[in-house]
């Protein structure tokens, strides 16, 4: 996965996956869709989540992600869903039209 430069989806929900977001899932440059609920993932996310700006829908639904959201989601232009609930995030959330589910 990691010299997958057109990839512009990653559905890994439901999987029963543990430990942190690796921080390579930022650097893809086509990256659209990024969908990794219920899973058990933790800890602060990769602060490079979003930076391609590109991102449209960013589901992390029912893990167990802390800290703040990472400054390219919460003011990414293209971002049009952003699902967070059933995690401990804190902080500032991003504004604008979003579906935004906490």
């Amino acid at each position: 996965m990691f010299s997958c430069q057109n990839l512009t989806l990653i559905n890994l929900f439901r999987n029963n996956l543990e430990g942190p977001i690796l921080s390579f899932i930022g650097d893809l440059p086509n990256l659209e869709v990024l969908q990794i609920w219920e899973n058990n993932f933790t800890l602060e996310q990769p602060t490079n989540l979003g930076r391609n700006g590109k991102l449209l829908r960013f589901d992390v639904a029912t893990n167990h992600l802390t800290r703040t959201i990472p400054r390219d989601l919460r003011e990414g232009r293209r971002l049009e869903t952003l699902i967070l609930m059933e995690n401990y995030f804190v902080g500032p959330i991003p504004k604008g039209k979003l579906l935004l589910r906490l």
